[in-house]
């Protein structure tokens, strides 16, 4: 029998969904996905991202500042998150950088090395955004003196080049339906070592026609699409469909070890 599907990474607590959680989840059982790291963003949603994980256990949750929220956190942010990280089992995400907003980027930083902190101490594993910053990430993870927690690019973007440069840092990198439009992408995830790819659908965004052209306007993506994604990648790799999927799920149960193995 294949193995599950796993949505490596998606936002299941965005209001976007309207309460339409439950449905969400159940036509992603429906078409063979097990596993959902669902990624809290800022404070608010937090208690949104526990309460999905504690009521589906397919759902791993994550919590996290976004670098879209580093602005805007509570004087004790990062105090409230270590107590959840004490209290539940959950890995750190969604973090980050991303010099395309309108964020301070010192600000940025200085909430992403605290985070990046909390993992190191606890040993969680890392979900990570970057934008244009990917020389100063490379900079912050080479720096670390200590083993670096388990850690993926989400939604990756970037070139060849820094692809080599995080895999030797040891990330694990997560592919989303962008790389069915971008060559560059595609020629990434043809080359990179089949031990350290994940998938994702980064749901509610990030739909796309050429993997959805039945979409109609306004239709949210959801992680029932993710089997669209295994099968592309498998064409782009050359690789058997099911012997894919159990790589990717030996992949994202590794990275996810600390949380999956405790629930």
């Amino acid at each position: 029998m294949p193995a599950p599907f796993i949505d490596c990474h998606l936002h299941l607590q965005d209001k976007r969904y309207q309460g339409q959680q439950k449905l969400v989840i159940e036509r992603a059982r429906a078409a063979g996905v097990g596993l959902l790291f669902c990624n809290g963003s800022c404070e608010e949603d937090w208690d949104e991202t526990l309460a999905l994980a504690a009521g589906n256990q397919e759902v791993i949750p994550f919590l996290g500042i976004h670098p879209w929220a580093a602005e805007g956190v509570s004087e004790n942010w990062d105090e409230k998150l270590y107590n959840l990280l004490k209290d539940h089992q959950v890995g750190i995400g969604e973090i980050g950088l991303d010099r395309q907003c309108g964020v301070d980027f010192a600000r940025q930083e200085q909430v992403f090395v605290r985070q990046l902190q909390l993992a190191l101490e606890l040993g969680r594993p890392l979900a990570i955004h970057c934008l244009k910053a990917w020389g100063r990430l490379l900079e912050i993870l080479k720096g670390v003196k200590a083993t670096l927690p388990p850690l993926m690019i989400h939604s990756f973007g970037g070139s060849a080049e820094v692809m080599d440069l995080l895999l030797k840092q040891g990330a694990y990198i997560s592919f989303s339906a962008r790389l069915a439009e971008q060559p560059r992408l595609r020629n990434c995830c043809r080359a990179i070592p089949a031990e350290r790819l994940l998938l994702e659908t980064d749901s509610p965004d990030q739909l796309r026609r050429s993997l959805c052209p039945e979409a109609g306007e306004g239709t949210l993506n959801e992680p029932v699409l993710i089997p669209r994604l295994y099968r592309l990648v498998a064409a782009i790799r050359g690789t058997d469909n099911d012997q894919f999927r159990q790589q990717v799920w030996d992949n994202g149960t590794l990275f996810a070890h600390p949380l999956i193995s405790r629930r």
